[in-house]
């Protein structure tokens, strides 16, 4: 799969209409698959990081997220300085 590809995936996933109570709506106005609610809930959950779904012969079989913390520079824009243990 391209990036292109890659992205206009994604874009479709994001670009799921939400219903009043904030999961998406499935086809038909039925409720949306619980693989897709666990995804919006764990990418409205992360400020950075990476939402993950594994898919087993076209079945998603996990969703797994990462939660990355980002750190500001120093004030004197050297980075984080991390101390050395005694």
């Amino acid at each position: 799969m391209s990036q292109t590809e890659s992205k206009s995936r994604l874009q479709t996933v994001s670009a799921i209409p939400a219903s009043p109570n904030g999961t998406a709506n499935g086809a038909n106005g039925q409720p949306p698959p619980e693989w897709l609610v666990l995804v919006q809930q764990h990418v409205r959950d992360l400020r950075f990081g990476t939402v993950q779904i594994t898919v087993h012969n076209g079945r998603v079989t996990q969703v797994d997220s990462t939660r990355r913390t980002r750190f500001g520079p120093e004030p004197d824009g050297s980075g984080v300085s991390i101390s050395p243990q005694s």
